[in-house]
């Protein structure tokens, strides 16, 4: 079950997170410049799937779980093959 999209008429995510609550240009920008740094990124991705890990069905959960150690498991071979190369 997805949660409802408060947004579903913008296209674009920064459109989406400054039409949301509390959301501004500045949070947009911010959100993304903290996307660019890619250990942030990870972080901010990680956080978002534990905030949303609290609304949900039992089936859903488990998916999270899954979904979260997937992100991990995907960053620690990324991050191994960064090293690998220098």
């Amino acid at each position: 079950m997805r949660l409802p999209d408060n947004n579903a008429g913008n296209t674009s995510s920064s459109k989406a997170m400054s039409s949301s609550p509390g959301g501004n240009a500045n949070s947009a920008e911010a959100r993304g410049q903290l996307l660019s740094h890619p250990k942030a990124g990870a972080t901010f991705v990680l956080a978002s799937v534990r905030r949303r890990t609290k609304e949900r069905t039992e089936d859903e959960q488990n998916n999270a779980y899954k979904l979260r150690f997937a992100v991990i498991l995907t960053l620690s071979t990324v991050k191994s093959l960064l090293r690998e190369q220098q």
